[in-house]
């Protein structure tokens, strides 16, 4: 395991402070979609890191925790549960400041970065081709999807074929001109060009002397980070744009939450969303919680009356913990629906 991924481990098991099971982070990084686990990226200031490195394993897991508590870097606090120890801390208290490029990691927002990497590459590579007047090669990327992506952006295009190398060169440069802290050769070295071949990951990291934990979060940095820069410029980078348009919502909501936030604008309750879509009660609530973790505008009273929500954020400051067995001790009132309700509409966790 690499040093950056050990410490990005160590840094989420910090943060959930002992309340969640180790198996919580597995399910993190690995992006699962689930209203528990997008819950806790949000309460526990986790979202950054949330589907950003689905290579690791369960068993890739229990080695770090063993040789963690081995080092003296994890204290087992109950079963599957760990605190840093003085030691762990220590191994973490400088990680953005050790690796600053980590501050434009947002896997929560960009969850459409495989996708966005693949259409680049691709267009990439038939540019350059088409620069060069030649047809004759393989697709790098041989997904139909992506392959059909790119067809349909030649046919609609205005731009002359063999312009587009220049344009999209200039478009890059535009991105990789800010000053992001990430050296743009760990995208470049991966591009396929006209006589030119890309790196794999595993040839990238030879060729840039990284181990492939290091390498890994740096492209996916700079990946998320283009994607921020192409959302603040579409007019600038209409290229680049084309690629991302329908890959990011404004508001990442999983597919089943968009579906409940439609029956709720049309004035349906809870108990009638649950009917309507033959789902569980608390399968709806979740919902509702997702939405008033990513959308501000959100209105929770309906739910939640205003007085109840003065009291559950009053005992919220009054706990040392974020389990909410804790807040409903002195909001007995509340069940914990209200409480998770009004916990993510306040921002504890953003």
């Amino acid at each position: 395991m690499g040093i950056i991924l050990h410490k990005v481990l160590l840094y989420c098991l910090y943060k959930i402070e002992g309340e969640r099971s180790i198996y919580s982070i597995y399910h993190l990084l690995n992006g699962k979609k689930s209203s528990q686990t997008i819950q806790d990226a949000h309460l526990f200031q986790l979202s950054p890191f949330f589907n950003t490195y689905r290579q690791v394993t369960r068993n890739d897991l229990d080695e770090f925790i063993k040789e963690s508590v081995q080092d003296q870097l994890l204290i087992k606090s109950n079963e599957h549960h760990y605190i840093l120890s003085e030691k762990g801390m220590e191994l973490i208290r400088n990680l953005f400041t050790q690796y600053p490029f980590l501050e434009h990691l947002n896997g929560w927002q960009y969850q459409g970065s495989e996708r966005f990497w693949e259409r680049l590459s691709l267009f990439v590579q038939v540019a350059s081709n088409l620069a060069h007047s030649e047809t004759n090669y393989f697709p790098i990327q041989r997904n139909k999807q992506v392959q059909l992506w790119m067809k349909n952006f030649l046919v609609h295009t205005d731009i002359n074929r063999k312009e587009l190398s220049q344009r999209l060169y200039d478009e890059l440069v535009f991105c990789f001109n800010k000053k992001n802290a990430i050296d743009p050769s760990v995208l470049v070295v991966r591009l396929t060009g006209y006589n030119t071949i890309g790196r794999t990951k595993e040839q990238a990291c030879e060729v840039l002397d990284m181990e492939y934990s290091l390498y890994h979060f740096q492209l996916l940095s700079l990946l998320h980070d283009m994607q921020k820069c192409i959302h603040g410029n579409k007019t600038k980078l209409p290229i680049l744009s084309s690629m991302v348009e329908d890959l990011q919502d404004d508001v990442p909501l999983t597919h089943s939450t968009k579906r409940t936030y439609e029956l709720i604008s049309r004035g349906y309750t809870v108990e009638q969303i649950a009917i309507m879509r033959r789902l569980k009660k608390n399968t709806i609530e979740d919902h509702i919680v997702e939405l008033a973790l990513n959308i501000k505008e959100f209105d929770i009273e309906p739910y939640v009356d205003g007085n109840k929500q003065e009291k559950i954020l009053e005992a919220a400051k009054k706990v040392p913990s974020k389990q909410l067995r804790y807040i409903r001790e002195y909001v007995k009132e509340a069940d914990y629906f209200e409480i998770r309700l009004v916990i993510a509409k306040s921002g504890d966790g953003k």
